[in-house]
């Protein structure tokens, strides 16, 4: 994830944009993939949008990771990981009314 805006040491925050909810209805994944302990310090630092063409607004929050849009708040995919493992175990993407209408 790259360098965050004007505080580039600081981890992105819920509270940094206004966020909306994942929606009730959504697919669940599960995936298999494990992270050293330098990778999950990286994952956990989230990614703050810096310009307008950043996509996305990406935290680190209770075990999981939240990915927001950036302009809508909208939330399209949380992962949530393992302790032991350090690897996610679910992961929701957006709603399937709303992947396909």
């Amino acid at each position: 994830m790259s360098a965050q805006g004007p505080n580039e040491n600081r981890p992105a925050e819920p509270s940094d944009l206004a966020t909306r909810p994942m929606p009730d209805k959504h697919t669940l994944i599960s995936l298999d993939r494990r992270f050293t302990a330098q990778q999950m310090q990286r994952i956990r630092t989230g990614l703050l949008p810096r310009q307008m063409e950043d996509k996305w607004f990406i935290y680190w929050s209770d075990g999981r990771l939240c990915f927001h849009r950036s302009w809508t708040g909208s939330c399209i995919y949380v992962a949530r990981f393992s302790r032991e493992h350090a690897r996610p175990m679910q992961h929701w993407p957006r709603s399937r009314a709303s992947a396909t209408g």
